[in-house]
């Protein structure tokens, strides 16, 4: 009887945490490898549940270990201002909670 408490238990936890993780945001604009953007590209990307803020991070650099990061509150879209026209640019974003990140999204660019 103790380990049927113990098995409802365990599945409850564990049922209850599958249900917390944040989703992974998946870009959506601009088109990955899109050209003839404008400097004030709205950059877009699919919702997740539970997340408190995203954090996006864009620039010129093709790994994004530099460029800008910022939180943005719970929009799930962000547009840019001031970007150089024929450069390309690089972006990815995740979901954030007080408690739980998600992963990044794979990172999209445009032009």
């Amino acid at each position: 009887m103790k380990n049927n408490y113990l098995l409802f238990f365990l599945s409850c936890f564990f049922g209850l945490n599958a249900f917390a993780a944040l989703l992974l945001p998946a870009p959506v604009a601009p088109a990955n490898f899109s050209v003839n953007q404008t400097p004030n590209v709205l950059i877009d990307w699919s919702a997740s549940t539970g997340q408190t803020y995203y954090e996006l991070k864009y620039g010129t650099d093709p790994l994004l270990q530099t460029g800008v990061q910022m939180a943005s509150p719970t929009a799930s879209s962000f547009t840019t201002s001031e970007l150089l026209f024929g450069t390309v640019y690089y972006w990815k974003v995740r979901a954030m909670s007080a408690t739980d990140s998600s992963a990044w999204s794979a990172i999209s660019q445009f032009t």
